[in-house]
């Protein structure tokens, strides 16, 4: 066994799947080698389990992956590729909404909004590109 305990290689095999799907819906080849290692995992989980079904990390495997709909402003600001400070200023300028939740302390950008954000963003050119 390659990582230890069967459990570990179970869900080591899945983030693997999971990380090649990502990698080929990106249009990224899939090393041979992260092949191989999901192949070792999936033999380590199984590895004298006497039968122990690995079904339910399976299904966790080829499920749909969980996106984010609400992020909070470090998050937008990675996507912007900004200051957490600057996205604060897009907000306070109306340009990026923000919705509450619950109390009045947590707030977020619904990621719709933020694609709408950078959607209407027009590209400049000439003097204007050299900021």
């Amino acid at each position: 066994m390659i990582f230890g305990a069967p459990d570990v290689c179970g869900h080591l095999a899945v983030a693997l799947h999971v990380h090649q799907r990502w990698l080929r819906s990106a249009g990224f080849a899939v090393p041979s080698e992260l092949l191989e290692l999901e192949r070792a995992c999936v033999l380590g989980a199984t590895e004298g389990q006497a039968g122990t079904s690995l079904e339910d990390l399976w299904r966790l495997r080829d499920a749909d992956p969980v996106t984010r709909q609400l992020l909070p402003y470090a998050d937008a600001a990675i996507v912007l590729g900004c200051s957490v400070r600057h996205v604060k200023r897009l907000v306070a300028d109306g340009a990026l909404p923000v919705v509450r939740l619950g109390s009045a302390s947590v707030v977020r950008v619904r990621a719709a909004d933020l694609a709408a954000f950078i959607e209407q963003l027009r590209p400049v050119n000439g003097r204007d590109a050299a900021v």
